[in-house]
């Protein structure tokens, strides 16, 4: 088994997207869980009402190389999509001997006498592309969802959906949709060479989708009646009285409405008190 995950769409240009074969896996896993309420249930009530099932989860761990080994990423695609880390297979070492042939023919006795020190070995050195940078500024992207939008020029925050597909051979063998990039780290030490060796975590999301409908008469005739209120009319008659000094008939102050009001109109009438003993 191998695996492979595409995201984005490619012929959007301003979305991000990619298909991304994984030259090695040394671990896969898949985790579903769920959570059910602590508290006591009443007897005879429904489990269901009172457990929710959370996200799937996937780890991969693997390496990304530019070396093929295998040859499957030439023979895969998604949609007529290959992966964009696709190398050729290195071709088999070849040692070369001038006598090479002629050992295969002439007697054990003689090939002591025939024996070359001009033998040669011959490797593939071919040149591939090197996608270890390109694959990890593109997780990079898909990990904080910036995307640059050319006609507002600035950067949106837009989520990437990812695809996850198993791979049996060159046959899709299983996929898994609508997945989250929640995690993702590579790891580079002195044995890890050229090759991209990455952790991956992924959480796999649900979408709803809602749906208007017609209420049926009788509920439609019934909330309306509940929606409609009353007035309420106060109990009194508008007139506007006269508060404070009787003499002043100017003053159309409906009175204090609190309770600092109230001091301060107390405040006001003893210091007229007080300026009255002074008179005296």
């Amino acid at each position: 088994m191998s695996l492979a995950i595409k995201f984005g769409d490619d012929t959007d240009p301003n979305q991000l997207s990619g298909f991304i074969y994984f030259d090695v896996v040394t671990k896969y896993s898949k985790q579903l869980s769920g959570k059910v309420t602590s508290h006591p249930l009443d007897a005879g009530a429904k489990i269901t009402d009172h457990y929710v099932s959370e996200n799937p989860k996937y780890t991969i761990v693997g390496v990304i190389s530019s070396a093929d080994i295998s040859g499957i990423p030439q023979k895969i695609n998604v949609d007529g999509e290959g992966p964009l880390n696709v190398s050729f297979q290195p071709g088999p070492a070849i040692v070369n001997d001038a006598f090479s042939g002629v050992l295969n023919f002439s007697p054990n006795t003689a090939n002591q006498f025939l024996q070359s020190n001009q033998e040669s070995v011959s490797v593939d050195t071919t040149q591939r592309t090197d996608y270890n940078r390109q694959i990890n500024s593109l997780m990079e992207a898909v990990m904080t969802g910036l995307v640059y939008d050319d006609q507002a020029k600035k950067l949106k925050n837009r989520m990437t959906l990812i695809t996850l597909y198993e791979f049996m051979n060159e046959i899709l063998w299983a996929e898994a949709d609508d997945l989250v990039l929640t995690g993702f780290s590579f790891d580079e030490d002195a044995d890890s060479g050229n090759g991209l060796f990455v952790t991956m975590q992924l959480e796999q999301v649900s979408f709803v989708t809602l749906q208007k409908t017609e209420l049926p008469k009788d509920v439609a005739a019934s909330l309306s009646k509940a929606s409609q209120s009353t007035s309420k009319k106060s109990k009194a008659d508008g007139t506007e009285k006269t508060v404070g000094n009787k003499d002043d008939a100017t003053s159309t102050d409906p009175g204090p409405k609190s309770e600092r009001e109230l001091a301060q109109l107390e405040l006001k009438e003893a210091k007229k008190a007080r300026d009255a003993l002074k008179k005296k």
